[in-house]
């Protein structure tokens, strides 16, 4: 991978092979996980409610048992106007139709089925069932209150601005924001000799021009997502925001849809907070690194904007109250007391003279959260929106004999702050297998609950090794703070 590519700092012809090499690497990984999933779901035990139900596997890759949404596409092929889900259990979930809400010219997804699952297990699965019922009421849209609320937050959208004036943590009451937040910040990007590399240092003082609202509507109000969206254009450009609160989500998510056609601008999101907020906090590979929002050397005066992976985080200092934002690809952050800002596109013209022009879709998220960002399980968060339940169609099969039970944890560390890196076959046997975790609080961890189908990771038939798999020792009792570990082990499993 030549290293202009992933920042977008290469020349356009560099474009034409990468894209050909993502596209062979994702559908490689596509085509083996969809075998591994079609040997899985073949073994499943059917419990299936009914001639008319269709099973599906939902799967949680995620380290950490989660409450979420699952969407479930609806097949041209279904008869019927409305669906509905059934846990393996034989329970009612809540299910929510909805149409696409890509802006993409050409784009048409169809409908698909929302269903609210109380608990997925960690790197697990359980199995639902979709049946047809009677067509319920449409659910009306006409709301002139552009209001999100759930059981843990509660964020109001300004009719006016199209921007965020309210988000409420419903487990303390409190308003987060200082003043509107979501701001669409413009500046003028220009004059660095390294064109698409470089950030002026002074940006801030060449500011631009407000967006201007000129769509806000309701796309969705059922019981499992809100979704308001708003329309924005700026110049040459148009953005769409869909605001979006489903029925157990902590955070706020902003899925964002962008045809961009402007030159040397760049673009960043901004939230305000109190000035107390002044605790920065950035994920980075295997762990986080806190950075000064009053820079004092030079040194830090000179990171006005700093790397992060799937998060940042502004907390007060007594760690009593902070936000975190999420991000799903957008990965320049900075932060100031009281504001935390993202990054979202640019526009250089050298060494490519139409540089992120087009169509982009992206989304980050706002999570208010009382107590520090660890016990507010921001890492978790994260994980979870960079990767939602997958929805895998169950098909009938009845020459494999049914061996795995509806609904099953695979993998657990046990504790919140270890994460699953890797699971892998081990290189010097097919029976071995390696696990990579890594501590992401920094704070000290054990793996003394760790499971694995069920029993003990952690036994006689498990070793502590290091990454090149060479070594073998015995498994430490205390894992200590960012620390990366590989385990390997032995199961005869199938």
């Amino acid at each position: 991978q030549f290293h202009d590519i992933l920042p977008g700092s290469a020349v356009s012809e560099a474009y034409v092979d990468a894209d050909k090499d993502w596209q062979f690497a994702k559908d490689t990984a596509q085509t083996v996980l969809n075998r591994t999933m079609a040997r899985w779901t073949k073994a499943i035990v059917d419990s299936k409610p009914g001639d008319d139900a269709i099973p599906y596997l939902i799967f949680n890759s995620v380290d950490g048992d989660r409450s979420d949404i699952v969407e479930v596409p609806i097949s041209e092929d279904w008869t019927g106007e409305n669906w509905q889900a059934i846990a393996h259990d034989g329970k009612a979930l809540k299910s929510q139709i909805v149409d696409s809400c890509s802006m993409e010219e050409g784009n048409n997804e169809g409908r698909s089925l929302l269903v609210s699952l109380d608990t997925v297990d960690s790197i697990g699965y359980q199995t639902i069932y979709l049946k047809p019922i009677e067509k319920d009421d449409d659910i009306s849209t006409e709301n002139h209150r552009y209001k999100l609320a759930n059981q843990f937050i509660e964020a109001t959208i300004d009719s006016d601005s199209g921007l965020v004036t309210e988000l409420i943590d419903l487990a303390t009451g409190e308003n987060c924001l200082k003043s509107s937040s979501n701001q669409l910040q413009f500046f003028k990007d220009e004059g660095q000799y390294w064109d698409a590399w470089n950030i002026d240092p002074d940006y801030e003082k060449y500011s631009l021009s407000a967006p201007q609202l000129i769509d806000i509507k309701w796309l969705e109000t059922g019981p499992v997502r809100q979704r308001i969206r708003t329309t924005f254009k700026w110049q040459n450009s148009t953005f769409w925001q869909d605001y979006i609160l489903d029925s157990n989500s902590p955070y706020l998510t902003v899925t964002t849809q962008v045809d961009w056609r402007d030159r040397h601008v760049l673009v960043k999101a901004a939230v305000f907070l109190d000035e107390s907020y002044d605790q920065a906090t950035y994920q980075i590979p295997c762990g986080a690194i806190a950075r000064p929002t009053r820079p004092k050397t030079d040194a830090e005066k000179a990171k006005w904007e700093v790397p992060a992976l799937q998060w940042a985080d502004l907390s007060a200092a007594d760690n009593t109250v902070g936000l975190s934002i999420l991000n799903d690809c957008k990965h320049g952050y900075d932060a100031k007391p009281g504001q935390l800002r993202l990054t979202l596109l640019r526009g250089a013209t050298w060494p490519n003279p139409n540089a992120d022009k087009g169509y982009h879709c992206f989304t980050y998220a706002l999570y208010p959260h009382a107590r520090s960002w660890q016990k507010a399980g921001t890492v978790h968060h994260a994980d979870c929106l960079n990767r939602p339940l997958r929805a895998v169609a169950i098909a009938p099969d009845s020459s494999t004999p049914k061996t795995q039970p509806a609904a099953a944890q695979l993998l657990t560390l046990g504790q919140s702050n270890l994460r699953l890196m890797t699971l892998k076959r081990s290189e010097d046997s097919a029976k071995n297998w390696v696990v990579h975790c890594h501590e992401s609080h920094g704070e000290v961890a054990s793996l003394e609950n760790a499971e694995i189908l069920g029993q003990p990771l952690v036994g006689n038939n498990c070793v502590e090794t290091d990454l090149l798999e060479k070594s073998a020792i015995a498994v430490s009792e205390v894992i200590t703070p960012w620390t990366v570990t590989a385990l390997k082990f032995s199961n005869d499993a199938d």
